[in-house]
């Protein structure tokens, strides 16, 4: 599976989200690659410069080795590796100061980037230039279930607070945290509305290390560990918010779940405090406590009133996966997920050997290995009406001879035309499939 060569790829990622240099101090998370459903090492280690973390501040490893590990077993298990990293900074394993992490659970997209977009608005109100990304995502009948998470890394604080004040407002912050937070929740409530508040998490005003899925961190379904529900990928709200408009759910989707779009990215969005002074006054506002902030005039911006957060633009699909390609086909990857109850061969054959080699155009290896998964998914399906073994050798010939020729996969429009039983079959299953 994809997801696997993902966290692999892109380890040093996930190292950087959890590492801060201030001059000569390193503020540092903790990580944690796990499904919390399945049967995984499930500590918490403490990322330290050089690459290497350690769960007792005596044994270290080295980060790529514990990343091997933990994807290894969660190969052997079948089970989707997500990546979490700790909402504190910790300085000698004791925590500094906590980043704002507003948790919205998941629900119709369309109400959730609503809420998104006047949270994030509020923030950048007072000096805060917040990381929004997608938390889970799936397609329930024909509309998208989404969770959002924002975050505020305020670590950033100490680059902007000049002289030795810095650890001061770190520790006022950290002292007060919940206070803190769970006053900046009550006065989101009120601004997004009662319905949609209740969704909000109140889990991050704890100032016990609590975890948060990293950016780019693959997702699995509550209770199913195998069932994936997308990459965990940075959002741009205008762009989002046009897709969904156009009700190009589809484009949406495929953009979520596919490896590609995590392999685009090549460092972490930024986000932080851009006006410390700012962020005092919330601070006050909201504990009635002062933070004493000394900054330089070039630190005193105010925030701007674009949402737009990144360099480029995230639901960007290449052309060979656009609409009248990628959209067309979404459902041999539904269908992939989930297995079919009848036709295995001749879905192989017209739909997904063709989407595996021409559009995804993965190499013959990685093809096979996802067919072979299709056919016993398909095989433990309940009500199962296949006859005999489908080999390895005859998906093999298939994908060199759809490759050969650059056969493309049949829409599920023209597959109805050519083949009305094979249709019926998936369109009963892609109704069924949750």
């Amino acid at each position: 599976m994809s997801e696997y060569s993902i966290v692999r790829h892109i380890k040093y990622l996930y190292y950087r989200q959890a590492i801060y240099k201030i001059d000569n101090t390193v503020l540092s998370k903790k990580i944690c690659i796990a499904n919390f459903d399945s049967d995984m090492d499930k500590k918490h280690y403490m990322v330290y410069r050089g690459y290497r973390l350690s769960h007792d501040c005596r044994r270290f490893v080295r980060f790529e080795d514990y990343i091997e590990n933990q994807v290894k077993r969660a190969e052997e298990l079948g089970v989707i590796p997500e990546v979490h990293i700790s909402h504190a900074w910790y300085i000698a394993w004791e925590p500094m100061v906590y980043d704002i992490v507003i948790d919205l659970e998941k629900a119709p997209i369309g109400e959730n980037i609503e809420a998104i977009e006047k949270i994030v608005n509020y923030l950048k109100t007072y000096g805060l230039k917040p990381l929004v990304k997608i938390s889970s995502i799936y397609l329930d009948g024909k509309d998208i279930i989404a969770g959002f998470h924002v975050i505020v890394n305020l670590a950033t604080l100490c680059s902007k607070i000049h002289g030795p004040g810095a650890i001061d407002v770190l520790a006022k912050i950290k002292d007060n945290w919940s206070e803190f937070y769970n006053a900046l929740l009550d006065r989101l409530e009120r601004i997004i509305g009662r319905y949609v508040a209740s969704r909000l998490d109140r889990g991050f005003a704890t100032t016990e290390t609590h975890l948060v899925r990293a950016i780019y961190s693959p997702k699995a379904r509550r209770g199913k560990p195998n069932e994936f529900l997308g990459y965990s990928l940075p959002v741009r709200i205008d762009v989002l918010k046009k897709l969904i408009e156009r009700n190009d759910l589809e484009h949406i989707i495929l953009y979520y779940y596919m490896d590609e779009s995590v392999r685009k990215y090549n460092g972490i969005p930024w986000s932080g405090v851009v006006n410390p002074r700012l962020f005092a006054a919330l601070f006050k506002g909201l504990t009635d406590k002062n933070l004493e902030v000394k900054v330089e005039a070039s630190t005193l911006s105010i925030a701007g009133t674009s949402i737009e957060i990144l360099p480029l633009d995230p639901v960007y699909i290449p052309r060979s996966n656009r609409k009248g390609r990628g959209n067309k086909w979404m459902y041999v990857e539904r269908i992939l997920e989930r297995g079919l109850e009848d036709g295995r061969k001749r879905f192989i054959l017209y739909c997904a050997s063709r989407y595996l080699m021409n559009v995804k155009e993965y190499s013959i290896d990685k093809a096979l290995n996802i067919l072979e998964e299709f056919v016993l998914k398909s095989m433990e399906l309940p009500g199962f009406n296949g006859s005999g073994k489908i080999y390895s050798s005859w998906i093999r010939s298939v994908l060199n001879g759809v490759k050969n020729k650059k056969l493309l996969p049949y829409s599920l429009e023209k597959l109805c035309q050519i083949d009305q039983e094979l249709c019926n079959i998936v369109e009963n299953a892609l109704n069924n499939h949750k």
